[in-house]
């Protein structure tokens, strides 16, 4: 979502003794806004295992799509053993190029077969590698991060780092007002900020 780089600048930290914990802490984030919108953000290689049904339209389970590397389906009778990715062992394209044989909605993840290809018959027999999610400095731009995104990952990740008392001057705190119990003199409670405003855009609502 977020470089290292960015989360120090923002929190004016420029030695390296808190890196590793800095790293964790968007992590930790990252994790909390794909929990947040149910769905796979972060970019990387990902696999669908789906049941081919004669279709000829797919609809990924992670996007934005960079690119669909290989749709592979599992042939019963000629499977060798074991399990894995090893298992779909049959090229749907017979090794022609991928890109010539679907239309890629790349935001929505939407595939649809052209020429006439459609997905063998199955229970969960085919097999889709692909690239997606949302990446810094993406050579693709629909998987670059948006920065309503990474504006959220940027304060959360310095919410945490700050309320693990690792750093100095509290970002997000405010000093106790009259009346709260429980709560000693200018003692200092935490503002937690609502980001679903934000987060919503990017639920995952597909069924």
């Amino acid at each position: 979502m977020i470089e290292l780089q960015e989360l120090k600048e923002y929190l004016n930290i420029s030695d390296t003794i808190h890196d590793p914990f800095l790293m964790k802490c968007i992590e930790f984030t990252t994790q909390k806004m794909m929990a947040y919108c149910r769905r796979d953000l972060v970019y990387g290689v990902k696999y669908d295992v789906i049941s081919g049904n004669n279709q000829d339209i797919i609809n990924l389970k992670v996007y934005p799509v960079d690119k669909v590397i290989y749709i592979h389906y599992r042939d019963e009778w000629t499977m060798p053993p074991g399990g894995g990715h090893n298992q779909f062992n049959k090229d749907l394209f017979n090794n022609k190029p991928v890109e010539d044989n679907i239309y890629l909605d790349e935001n929505t993840g939407r595939v649809v077969l052209l020429k006439g290809y459609t997905l063998p018959i199955g229970t969960s027999n085919v097999e889709i590698k692909y690239l997606a999610g949302y990446s810094v400095n993406s050579p693709n731009p629909v998987c670059e991060t948006p920065l309503d995104l990474k504006s959220v990952c940027l304060m959360s990740a310095t919410e945490f780092f700050l309320k693990s008392f690792k750093g100095d001057g509290r970002i997000g705190l405010r000093e106790k007002t009259e009346g709260i119990t429980g709560l000693r003199n200018n003692e200092w409670i935490y503002k937690e900020e609502d980001y679903s405003v934000i987060l919503n855009r990017y639920k995952e609502i597909r069924i």
